[in-house]
């Protein structure tokens, strides 16, 4: 009623469950087949579909995996002609992933080295295309962000 935008959060299970024993046969389709139907029942609901932005959830519901995979097909969620937004920052794959041999100190949420890997993921999420960062830094990522863009910006115009 209010005409705000809304963010379709994909969640395998419910915030108490959904880390117990995540599984997906093929991640990709099936987060993007529940995104569709959440679009769906949001219309269906009133919402406007310029006013739906799709999240992805990496971190809800999804293994080690599962979230890198997710990062990695950033274009199929966008493939579905909605704002995607994309919420990296802190999570705890990104400390097994990038910094496995790191102090628990530094890997940890709040950790100088979970940072660092937070920037590199928003900035290769920006670059698989997502329009939106949620993010525990907002100056650092808009750094990571601007540099994504002008690199992807490079990339589509005409060689040197």
């Amino acid at each position: 009623d209010l005409g705000v935008h809304v963010i379709l959060n994909h969640m395998k299970g419910t915030p108490q469950t959904m880390q117990q024993s995540p599984s997906y046969r093929h991640v990709i389709p099936e987060v993007i087949g529940d995104l569709v139907s959440l679009m769906e029942e949001a219309m269906r609901a009133g919402v406007a579909k310029e006013r739906i932005i799709l999240d992805p959830g990496i971190g809800f519901g999804k293994r080690h995996q599962d979230n890198l995979a997710i990062l990695r097909h950033i274009a199929a969620f966008v493939s579905l002609g909605r704002p995607v937004a994309i919420g990296v920052s802190r999570k705890s794959f990104l400390a097994s992933a990038a910094i496995p041999e790191t102090g628990a100190e530094q890997a940890a949420p709040d950790g100088p080295a979970r940072s660092d890997a937070s920037m590199v993921a928003e900035a290769l999420a920006v670059m698989g295309g997502a329009h939106i960062l949620r993010t525990h830094e907002p100056a650092r990522a808009a750094i990571a962000a601007r540099l994504a863009e002008a690199v992807v910006a490079r990339s589509l115009a005409a060689p040197d």
